[in-house]
This record gives C-alpha cells, structure tokens and sequence, in this order.
C-alpha cells in the first residue's frame, strides 16, 4: 500500500510514498506545523490520499526553512533536516521551488533536487 500527494492546483501525483513513509511525513510536518503556528497546506481527503495546496505548502516551508537557518540546536536540525529536503523536493516537483537566499538554503535546494530521483510519482 502507498500514499498518494497531488498537486490541488492541477491534481497531479507529485509523490507515492509508501504508506509507512507517508504516514511519517504527515506526523512531522502536523509537529513542525503546530511548533511553528503555521498551516501546512496537506489535506487529507482519504487515510491514504493527501492534497497539497501550494500556497499554503510553499509558505509553510518558507516558514519552516528560516526557523531552521536560525536554529542553533543542532539536534533539532538534525531532526528537521530529512523532512524539510523531502518537503522542499515536493515544491520541485511542483514547480515551486523555494528560491534559495543564503548558503545552507542552496544546499538544501540541490540536496531536495538529488532526493526527487528516490521519490516515487
């Protein structure tokens, strides 16, 4: 069994996970998104089927991107870091990239863009 994530603005499949990797993603970005007061954009319209609404998406990891520049907890970096590449290689695959504006968000860009590869559609 898989997940399926599709684009709300044209109902594109921009990811199927499987559904032990999906239900994973969806809990961390439900913590990060109540740690940060910021909607994340995901909808669940089945227990297996989510609907990503990019303005809200593409916000949140804008939200979640600067929290985690600023961070100096390097564990929670380290936490962060999985989840924030995957989320980020979705608005790739979106076609809304994050234009990166510092070092470390270059980084990540390029590390999301080599993840798509391992990312089923």
């Amino acid at each position: 069994m898989s997940y399926v994530f599709t684009n709300a603005d044209n109902q594109a499949t921009i990811w199927s996970p499987a559904l032990q990797t999906g239900t994973l993603f969806i809990a961390v970005c439900d913590a990060v998104a109540a740690s940060l007061d910021t909607p994340h954009g995901l909808e669940a319209m089945a227990a297996d089927y989510i609907t990503v609404n990019s303005a809200a998406f593409s916000h949140f990891i804008a939200v979640w991107l600067q929290a985690y520049e600023a961070s100096t907890n390097d564990i929670l970096r380290m936490a962060w870091q999985p989840y924030l590449l995957l989320s980020l290689a979705l608005l790739q695959r979106m076609d809304k990239p994050v234009v990166p504006a510092s070092d470390t968000a270059r980084t990540l860009a390029t590390d999301a863009a080599a993840l798509l590869r391992h990312m089923p559609v």
